[in-house]
């Protein structure tokens, strides 16, 4: 019965005898199962901030698959940039995976990142996801290398967390 459903060779039948209302997997399942494949990154070169961890690395993995020409990770952990840069080449070894420090609190690591990254790229920048950033707690205190570079982040961030 698998191959002839409605939702093709999906074997999770979303909405069966037993689940009288759908849930967020059900529905997700019923997207995948009709959406049109999955476009190629082939030609597009991509940088993402904070990707040696967490949602940016568990998102640069993902877009690895897609074959883009160059993946960038940035973050100014060195150690845990380069861990992921290998977790990532090894998940997609046809992928130019390069790191790149940038600790966003320093405008001078934040220049000298980009032109590492305009150099190596030769200019080209297609997706640019930035998912560092300063984590809100109620009372925190952060060390600033430069405050002009970190302001406004950090303004924001006590905004919301006061409201």
């Amino acid at each position: 019965m698998e191959g002839n459903t409605p939702y093709g060779s999906c074997a999770f039948q979303p909405f069966g005898p037993n689940t009288p209302t759908p849930t967020s997997l059900h529905l997700f399942a019923l997207l995948h199962a009709t959406m049109s494949p999955t476009p190629s990154l082939s030609s597009k070169v991509i940088l993402i901030t904070g990707a040696n961890s967490g949602i940016g690395k568990a998102t640069a993995l993902s877009l690895a698959t897609l074959n883009p020409t160059q993946i960038w990770i940035a973050a100014r952990n060195v150690a845990s940039g380069h861990t992921a840069v290998a977790e990532i080449k090894a998940a997609a070894p046809t992928v130019d995976v390069r790191f790149v420090e940038c600790d966003l609190a320093s405008f001078d690591s934040v220049v000298k990142a980009a032109r590492e990254v305009v150099e190596g790229c030769g200019g080209r920048l297609d997706v640019l996801m930035l998912n560092a950033g300063i984590v809100c707690l109620i009372s925190f205190s952060l060390k600033l290398r430069s405050s002009l570079s970190v302001s406004f982040p950090v303004r924001t961030c006590v905004d919301v967390c006061d409201n």
